[in-house]
């Protein structure tokens, strides 16, 4: 059995790294003849015999999965993972013959024990040597601060259905790697798993939060025993479905099983712990004060000048947003962020609050994490989704993002929680409701059209947007308001200009236009006919990205929030042409997903049209997807959106 140790230089004595495993696990049973040192427990050879037969759907079985977590009376924590992975096909070749493995350089130490194929034969390949690599770590590479963080890429031979792919690894880190062992997983993976197991191992004294969602209660098993000063976790689960995620999808939060564990004592110190090192980073020296002051020379009013001072970091700072940065909490003081002109999400946001003091504001950063992912009870690093600088302003709290500016509540950075610690200790939340969460998200447009005998068409256009469909911090200005104008009437009249427009109402709830709009050229002649498409299908599909070429799915499709779309529109046409062959009209169509339905109507040289669209859900059963989809797929349709006069010869 060879054994590869990476440290500083990616090398090692293995004779020593092999003693120092022996000392810090129990012994185990043979596999293969070789004697693996696993924690906490014995390492089960799974059935390598299961295959096909027994999954007939899955491209590949994970056979045994054994996870492990140690945290020893000195703080150093070590993290060991065992996997026993059978490929069914080939299509799962690219993402599991290559697996990597995060560490830092010169801080963790890694131990391969054992990365080999077994073949269907029962022989056993090794990974030779040439085929470890380092690695950057994909989401830090390029910046030097954080050169340290890398990936042992470990590349398998032998790969081919049939094959099993046995890795077996540890990661020891320092007690100052991070404040906290924790964890947050999802126990399906993209593949079926027979058979999971996890551990943790803490000393006696040291309190373990700890969450398992989103199964029955006989769908796995803890066993809790305490020996020799320590205290050990053991959870126990078997036949996990596979659950692979698709394209829309709602988050893996939602819709998975899912484990969570943290050493952290609760949510109060998690949200402290953070949110302190972001503010004793805060430091006004001469360079961010001349800094933050050459920014707001000039501008007026509080509002304005917080605003401008996270304008100029948003456009001209490099955010490194890497979770696995936050759970070291770590941070360069605001002179150094700002020398180097790039950090993570807490050193940006402690550079935006240093920025705000230099220029005389009160400003303190507050944590901000998502809604799916928090979890009160075990708070984990997982759940952080931003930090928040909150500016004390004469009407009240003014926040800022620094990489996505104001925040407003409701507004574009939503489904958050925002968390601080008051004097007392107490955790203080505040909710952050996306545009449109609560409150359906609207479209209305009305209008009506002339089609004049040179082919020419005019007319007036009136539009109503809520909710999703705007955002009122991106209609600062005439010429941002004349953009979304043209794009709402864009989509549902395709190729017309606005040639003005007069906005009826602009505040957090609305925005209503009138419009004079007009087609940019005539309509093109094909034969004696000219074409007019009412764009290219429901207006609302641009806001709301949605996987209409699938036919089939496994996982629920999510929307964001319920929609409503209704077009009314009328043209008249000159009495020299004669209308040929208008939109299809639907029939109302309806389910638990809502309703949808388009009529038109013609009346001498007049039609109507008419489309009413109603999404009644957050998101979309597989069941209820594929009758709304066919709906959708409808009324995107040539026939459902083409209008074809006849020109008589007049042009």
């Amino acid at each position: 059995m060879k054994k590869f140790r990476f440290s500083r230089r990616n090398t090692g004595n293995v004779v020593g790294a092999f003693l120092s495993v022996k000392i810090m696990m129990l012994v185990v049973m043979a596999l293969y003849g070789a004697v693996n040192g696993v924690a906490l427990g014995q390492s089960t050879t799974p059935n390598l015999q299961i295959g096909e037969k027994e999954y007939p759907d899955a491209d590949a079985i994970i056979l045994r999965w054994e996870q492990s977590w140690t945290l020893e009376r000195n703080g150093t924590r070590t993290r060991r993972d065992h996997k026993w992975i059978k490929l069914i096909n080939r299509r799962p070749i690219r993402q599991l013959a290559d697996p990597r493995i995060d560490f830092v350089a010169g801080r963790d130490k890694l131990v391969v024990h054992k990365a080999q194929a077994i073949l269907r034969s029962g022989e056993t390949l090794p990974v030779p040597e040439y085929s470890y690599n380092v690695a950057a770590n994909g989401t830090l590479a390029g910046w030097p601060e954080y050169a340290s963080w890398q990936q042992q890429v470990i590349s398998f031979s032998g790969v081919e259905p049939g094959v099993v792919l046995e890795l077996d690894y540890e990661v020891k880190s320092p007690a100052d790697s991070s404040p906290w062992l924790e964890a947050d997983m999802r126990l399906s993976d993209d593949y079926p798993t027979v058979d999971r197991v996890i551990n943790v191992t803490l000393p006696s004294n040291v309190k373990l939060l700890h969450q398992v969602d989103g199964l029955p209660e006989s769908g796995g098993k803890l066993a809790k025993e305490d020996r020799d000063g320590s205290t050990q976790y053991r959870w126990s689960f078997k036949d996990l479905a596979g659950d692979r995620s698709e394209s829309n999808s709602v988050s893996w939060q939602k819709r998975s099983p899912r484990i969570r564990f943290t050493t952290c004592g609760s949510a109060a110190e998690w949200a402290w712990s953070l949110a302190s090192c972001a503010n004793m980073a805060v430091e006004l020296t001469p360079a961010v004060r001349g800094f933050a002051e050459r920014i707001v020379e000039g501008v007026d009013g509080d509002a304005e000048r917080a605003r401008a001072l996270a304008k100029e970091l948003r456009e001209s700072f490099s955010f490194v947003n890497s979770p696995d940065l936050i759970g070291t909490l770590r941070c360069r003081s605001a002179e150094r962020t700002h020398l180097a002109n790039y950090g993570h999400q807490l050193e940006s946001a402690s550079l935006l609050a240093a920025m705000g003091r230099a220029v005389g504001f009160e400003a303190f950063v507050k944590i901000g994490v998502d809604a799916d992912r928090w979890d009160e009870r075990v708070p984990t690093t997982s759940a952080f989704d931003g930090a928040i600088v909150e500016f004390s302003l004469d009407d009240g709290p003014f926040l800022l993002h620094p990489q996505l500016g104001e925040v407003r509540n409701p507004g574009s950075w939503g489904r958050r929680w925002l968390l601080s610690v008051g004097p007392d200790k107490e955790l203080q939340k505040t909710y952050i409701l996306d545009r449109g969460e609560r409150k359906p998200s609207e479209l209305h447009a009305t209008g009506k059209l002339m089609w004049h005998s040179d082919g020419a068409l005019t007319g007036e256009l009136q539009l109503r947007l809520t909710g999703r469909f705007f955002d009122p911090l991106d209609l600062d200005s005439g010429k941002a308001q004349q953009t979304l104008t043209e794009e709402f009437v864009q989509r549902i009249l395709s190729d017309f200009n606005v040639s003005s427009q007069s906005v009826l109402s602009l505040s957090d709830d609305e925005y209503r236009v009138s419009a004079h709009v007009a087609l940019k050229d005539v309509p093109k002649k094909h034969g004696d006919y000219r074409i007019l498409r009412f764009g290219e299908g429901p207006a609302f599909l641009s806001d709301v990205p949605l996987p209409l070429d699938r036919s089939y799915r496994r996982t629920a499709v999510a929307i964001g929030g319920r929609i409503r779309e209704n077009i009314r529109l009328t043209i008249e046409f000159d009495k020299s042409l004669a209308i040929d062959a208008v939109p299809a009209s639907l029939s109302m169509e309806k389910g638990d997903w809502g309703r949808a339905i388009q009529n038109v109507i013609v009346e001498d040289q007049t039609i109507t049209f008419r489309r009413d669209i109603s999404i009644e859900q957050d998101s979309l059963s597989p069941k209820d997807f594929a009758a709304f989809r066919q709906t959708i797929n409808q009324l995107r349709s040539d026939s459902s959106l083409t209008l074809a006069v006849h020109t008589n010869n007049h042009d």
